[in-house]
């Protein structure tokens, strides 16, 4: 009895571990939502010292990989060290990898965790590992890949010198996890210095055409293609954007999903803890004990005639438990079956496009929305669904997609950009005089002074901060190139704009 007690707590306190531990990872993605250049040395650095300090390690760091004239190395570009702990900076600052060949293996090749609970454990062949290892007095060490499928950005590292840590596989599975978050965002971060840098040549290319078209009528034709080139390529680098603003809406709204599976695992611990199933073992010891005249115990001890009620009452106790447990188990199944349709929706988003397929239009806006439905509640933006029952329109699904998500990404900006309440944002499909289909969002927010309306669309032209023109560019190239046009009318300032996406309800294959 005493051990299955001890087994109990000690099951116990693992579940309360883990259960901390995956709250310290939902809590370190949370900070790479959105995440820009500026801020994500902010998020690391906060990253590195929760997960340092809950391993109880000495150091965390990053190593970053850099190709050099001598080769690549690896360089320690952020680290947390425990007080009194010296720094990996200042010790070892960068290495060859090529000088580390388990290493080197472990994170390019692999692309796989190098787990060292003690310097004996590693291989035969790690000379140079095992001799930084003692060089520095590290006991334990821990690597982990930084990477997504084309490059491999570094590694976190953990390293103990007061003693040596062992990592359970439930512990490196989360730390993959906030690996995959920070190669997310650095992948985010390029795409963003990719957007500014086609940005900044693209400016300097249509300057360079306009001084040389002074000079000669005949190279307006090229000029032209030159840019429609770039346009199309700005066209992939705007989507690449959308994919990785949608896969970081993706982190937010399962983190959401996590936090009420947390809940049910509270709740399914505190009624096992709160069991009285141990009652059964307690009866059936009491039986045991009176075997050899369990007649005469039942009839005239006094144990033994409240044995029956107690029983009765008993079984109703555990049936209700296990209706409890079957409900809450229920309902944790139903939530990850939620994380994984926000998985497949993001997935879906991300398949190559250009294949024509007949869609309902409200679908079409109700995909858009789920991919933008996490940042609406966020903000308390109410969502009003205005729909005609249309047929089906033959279209490119993700081109459209892509349009309708920036129309909606604006809208939410527009709302947060007032202090009206309620702020709505109006999903409308219809069918106009011409017979083409149109898809409007609206929104009650900041509205566009008249001035502005006939240079939304233009490239380059932002109000925004943050801004990069591009978004509304390419949507009215996209919407042309589908046989459709993409339009705007605002009231003017103060009063909310609409925008309206046409297109035709087939199209030619």
């Amino acid at each position: 009895m005493l051990l299955n007690i001890k087994l109990r707590q000690q099951a116990d306190e693992a579940l309360e571990l883990q259960r901390r531990f995956q709250e310290l990872v939902a809590d370190i993605a949370t900070d790479f939502i959105g995440v820009g250049s500026v801020t994500i040395d902010a998020g690391i650095n906060r990253a590195l010292q929760l997960t340092g300090e809950f391993f109880g390690v000495d150091q965390s760091d990053i190593l970053t990989f850099y190709r050099t004239e001598e080769g690549l190395v690896a360089r320690v570009t952020h680290e947390w060290c425990r007080e009194g702990q010296p720094s990996s900076a200042a010790l070892i600052h960068q290495f060859p990898i090529d000088d580390m060949p388990v290493f080197r293996q472990k994170m390019l090749v692999e692309k796989s965790i190098l787990h060292v609970p003690g310097v004996d454990h590693l291989p035969f062949e790690a000379v140079n590992e095992r001799a930084l290892l003692q060089r520095h007095g590290i006991k334990s060490s821990l690597s982990v890949p930084i990477y997504t499928d084309k490059i491999v950005y570094g590694a976190i590292g953990f390293e103990a010198r007061r003693q040596e840590v062992f990592w359970s596989g439930s512990q490196i599975h989360g730390l993959k996890v906030i690996a995959q978050v920070l190669a997310t965002a650095f992948a985010s971060i390029e795409v963003e210095k990719a957007l500014m840098d086609a940005k900044a040549n693209l400016e300097l290319r249509v300057r360079q055409r306009t001084a040389e078209l002074t000079e000669q009528v005949t190279a307006k034709e090229k000029a032209l293609a030159d840019l429609s080139e770039l346009q199309n390529t700005l066209m992939e680098v705007s989507r690449a954007a959308g994919m990785a603003e949608v896969a970081t809406g993706v982190l937010h709204n399962v983190g959401n999903v996590l936090n009420s599976v947390n809940v049910s695992c509270d709740l399914l611990m505190e009624k096992l803890q709160g069991s009285r199933l141990m009652n059964v073992a307690r009866v059936a010891g009491l039986l045991e004990a009176n075997r050899e005249r369990l007649a005469e115990f039942i009839t005239t001890d006094e144990r033994g005639r409240n044995l029956p009620g107690y029983l009765s009452s008993l079984a109703a106790t555990l049936e209700e438990e296990r209706r409890f447990l079957q409900h809450e188990t229920g309902a944790l199944s139903g939530r990850i079956g939620h994380i994984k349709e926000i998985v497949a929706m993001q997935q879906n988003y991300g398949r190559v496009p250009g294949v024509l397929e007949s869609i309902l239009p409200k679908t079409l806006m109700e995909e858009a929305l789920k991919l933008n439905a996490g940042v609406f509640s966020r903000h308390d933006i109410r969502v009003d669904r205005q729909y005609q029952n249309l047929p089906p329109i033959v279209t490119d699904r993700h081109r459209v997609l892509q349009i309708l998500l920036n129309l909606i990404h604006n809208a939410k900006y527009a709302c947060c950009e007032t202090d009206r309440s309620p702020r709505v944002v109006v999903l409308r499909t219809l069918v106009n005089v011409e017979g083409s289909l149109c898809l409007q969002v609206e929104d009650n927010g900041i509205g566009i002074p008249r001035e502005n309306i006939t240079r939304i669309f233009q490239h380059g032209f932002t109000t925004r901060r943050d801004g990069h023109g591009f978004g509304l560019h390419i949507g009215a190239l996209t919407a042309r190139d589908l046989g459709g046009s993409l339009m705007v009318h605002s009231d003017g300032p103060g009063h909310g704009a609409v925008f309206t996406l046409e297109l035709p309800f087939t199209r030619d294959t």
